[in-house]
């Protein structure tokens, strides 16, 4: 007796497994950010993992690409629709042609200051991004997307800081840091003073985590998808597996009768 498998059971099950993947490095976020201290900006001990929350205050302020909003910081990426050849033959998907970042700013709790130059693979936005262009991917169509930090609003930021001074070093050596001009003679001039240049600065590898959300809420929101997620996964993936044995239970119910 041949025994049919549901096709649904493959699908439900990478389904299932997709989105218990994705809840739990959302869970493994939230980790993260608890495992570190919250403190003030006017504590922070240099090169050691802690989180900052406080407002956005950009020295130079930004227009962003799209909206035209003003902002500490934007990241703009261009993609362009292009065809690509798989196993399964042509189709037509956004490709990134280009993606630029720009800006920084300080986060002040009134306690303090400290400097952020966020990265693109520390951004963890709650505001969804801003396209300019077609929706759907037609071959040689262009789209624009924006994500940003608008000046002051409030964030959160993880990471292992270091001095100003160390920054400048670093900006110097690479030049595509994403510094308005202005911006570098503000910090130069900020860095001649002593006390300016021990000014605490998140950047590069040391930055783990930029978000548009203060911490709390920041934390209630990646816990709640988190769990939305592992808990949606598991019922998605019971239901496959009844989709798999459910043929072998009819044929056990045929085989007794």
């Amino acid at each position: 007796m041949t025994i049919v498998i549901n096709p649904f059971f493959l699908l439900g099950a990478a389904a299932g497994a997709a989105m218990l993947v994705f809840g739990w490095l959302r869970k493994n976020k939230v980790s993260a950010v608890t495992s570190a201290p919250l403190r003030p900006c006017g504590g922070l001990a240099p090169g050691k993992p802690q989180a900052v929350s406080g407002r956005a205050d950009a020295p130079v302020v930004l227009r962003s690409p799209v909206t035209g909003r003003d902002c500490a910081f934007f990241l703009k990426e261009v993609e362009v629709a292009r065809a690509v050849y798989t196993r399964r033959g042509r189709r037509t998907s956004w490709v990134l042609a280009e993606s630029s970042a720009c800006g920084f700013f300080f986060v002040d709790d009134t306690f303090g200051r400290a400097l952020v130059f966020p990265t693109y693979d520390s951004l963890d936005l709650c505001k969804p991004p801003e396209v300019e262009g077609s929706i759907i991917a037609i071959e040689g169509e262009r789209r624009v997307t924006e994500r940003v930090v608008l000046q002051g609003e409030e964030v959160t930021v993880l990471g292992s800081p270091r001095p100003l001074s160390e920054f400048i070093a670093y900006a110097r050596e690479n030049l595509a840091a994403g510094l308005p001009s202005s911006g570098l003679e503000r910090l130069l001039e900020l860095a001649r003073d002593p006390a300016g240049a021990a000014t605490p600065c998140f950047y590069g590898h040391d930055l783990s985590l930029v978000t548009d959300q203060n911490y709390s809420d920041y934390l209630s929101w990646k816990t709640s998808s988190a769990s939305s997620y592992i808990w949606g996964g598991l019922a998605v993936a019971l239901v496959s597996l009844w989709l798999f044995i459910q043929p072998f239970l009819s044929s056990g119910q045929r085989t007794v009768q």
